[in-house]
């Protein structure tokens, strides 16, 4: 049997895009949530949609065309050999997401939840101020500011929050590189504990920012990072308009010290981790370069069909908290779901498939704003646009709720499904899948003041005066009455969205 220039052409076409299709790794399409929220176009973790990827239909489709234009006894084996390595991958892949999800490091993972927990309300125990929100609200902007002042003269408002010995180092490591574009897409308390005197926390970060050479040349850099934060044992925290910025201790004025360290606004020393918690070192855990190219590639979802992480005491904390506020644990979990988890998440992925980001402003923390909006124009700058059609929530499970002097906190797992895809500046599918649903799920936080008591959200509107949201800006300003709003002052705002595989309570 011989084969034409055109079968020929189409086993040598067939044979490469076997190989690219089913033996490569795949790369991460974006969802807000997913794919690109902090780390790009790199695979493994499958950041994004789940399902069936584009993948999988384009390898249908070359089935099809296989078996109608060669010869019987070329398209059955070929296609024999493609469907086999193909299950042979997807089953390697299943096995390593069994492991992963063992009961082992899901028991390890509620241990290390059960930790944090008894070692937060020993803190309490001698500064009833503290809130783990505020604490993180502080140390982004601490991580925000390290990185864009690095090497600039405004670095030294910093000094009394730096230890003396990171100060130094960073003063001497800096060079003509400018930082810019930080993008902190997670932020997670590891540990509290004291010691020597001090109060200790260590955080991890998961950012990317652009690194930019006196030539010009720009890289983007993926970072993960441990820092450990310290102060002085016996101080209690700051109330929240201290916290929610770097601000002097002394007068609440945004941070302007002088290279000495005193305010320029009270003229008071600051002396680091003896008023203000103080980054005392930074552990540098992954460095790489990140390519925010292939935008629309696609990875398989890891970790939709993980067992939920709840709070191992969760249904009285669920309680507590609803009694605080004169209701039932029942009803205030099934309002929760219908008034907040719902909505929020629909009106977000609204925005996001829309190109209307801005629609969400006071919906949403400024970090998770300010983290998506680049992934945003990342989009747009490479005349993309990630479509989301057909998005129906199959479940919502609260799993977690923390409470302190200032704000509440429920997180959700939210279970969904759509069809997500990537159309070009013409409309036409350059990725993921427009004809067949992606199963996804993921761990959404919600914040609130503790003095707020109405549930809903405020969808198209401002939560303090109640006008249009037409004229919110870019820092979650009221256009007008001027309050700010995304801070959890007058409502229940969306402070994280974290992956399956990430997600550590």
């Amino acid at each position: 049997m011989k084969m034409n220039d055109k079968q020929r052409l189409i086993f040598l076409l067939a044979f490469l895009f076997a190989a690219v299709a089913v033996l490569l790794p795949e790369l991460a399409l974006a969802r807000p949530g997913g794919g690109h929220s902090y780390s790009g176009g790199g695979g493994g973790g499958g950041y994004s949609g789940g399902g069936s990827s584009s993948g999988d239909g384009l390898l249908f489709d070359l089935i099809i065309i296989l078996l109608m234009e060669l010869p019987p006894q070329v398209s059955i084996p070929l296609v024999l050999v493609i469907l086999v390595v193909y299950y042979l991958k997807h089953k390697r892949r299943a096995q390593d997401t069994q492991t992963i999800s063992s009961g082992l490091t899901r028991s390890n993972m509620v241990r290390q939840i059960d930790t944090l927990e008894n070692s937060m309300r020993r803190l309490r125990e001698r500064d009833p101020n503290f809130s783990k929100t505020l604490f993180l609200d502080f140390s982004y902007s601490l991580f925000h500011q390290f990185y864009h002042h690095a090497g600039r003269p405004e670095f030294k408002n910093l000094r009394p929050f730096l230890s003396p010995r990171v100060y130094d180092e960073a003063l001497k490591g800096a060079n003509n590189n400018r930082v810019q574009e930080v993008v902190i897409g997670g932020i997670t308390l590891v540990k509290l504990h004291a010691q020597g005197g001090q109060d200790l926390a260590e955080v991890e970060f998961e950012a990317n920012y652009t690194l930019v050479n006196p030539a010009g040349s720009a890289v983007r850099i993926l970072s993960t990072e441990r820092w450990t934060l310290a102060r002085q044992e016996g101080i209690l925290s700051q109330e929240p308009q201290k916290m929610q910025k770097l601000a002097c201790p002394n007068c609440g004025a945004t941070a302007n010290f002088a290279d000495s360290g005193e305010c320029q606004h009270c003229g008071t020393f600051i002396e680091a981790g003896k008023s203000q918690w103080a980054l005392q070192s930074r552990n540098r855990l992954k460095q790489e370069s990140l390519n925010v190219q292939g935008l629309a590639h696609y990875a398989p979802e890891v970790g939709t069909n993980w067992p939920t992480l709840k709070h191992p005491d969760l249904p009285r904390h669920i309680e507590a908290l609803a009694s605080a506020h004169g209701s039932s644990a029942g009803a205030f979990q099934s309002a929760f779901e219908a008034q907040v988890a719902q909505p929020v998440f629909m009106e977000l992925y609204k925005a996001w498939s829309g190109n209307q980001w801005q629609d969400i402003r006071h919906l949403v923390s400024d970090r998770l704003y300010e983290a998506y909006s680049f992934w945003m124009q990342a989009y747009q700058a490479g005349g993309l646009r990630n479509k989301l059609e057909d998005i129906r929530i199959k479940q919502v499970e609260i799993v977690q709720v923390e409470t302190d002097r200032f704000y509440e906190a429920v997180t959700a797992r939210i279970f969904a499904q759509c069809k997500d895809f990537v159309v070009d500046r013409q409309g036409k599918k350059v990725g993921g899948n427009d004809r067949q649903d992606r199963f996804f799920s993921e761990y959404w936080t919600f914040v609130r003041r503790s003095s707020v008591e109405k549930m809903n959200v405020d969808l198209k509107s401002c939560p303090n005066c109640g006008a249009p949201n037409d004229k919110m800006g870019q820092a979650a300003e009221c256009g007008y009455c001027g309050s700010k709003v995304s801070t959890g002052e007058f409502s229940w705002i969306l402070a994280y969205i974290v992956q399956d595989e990430a997600y550590k309570g």
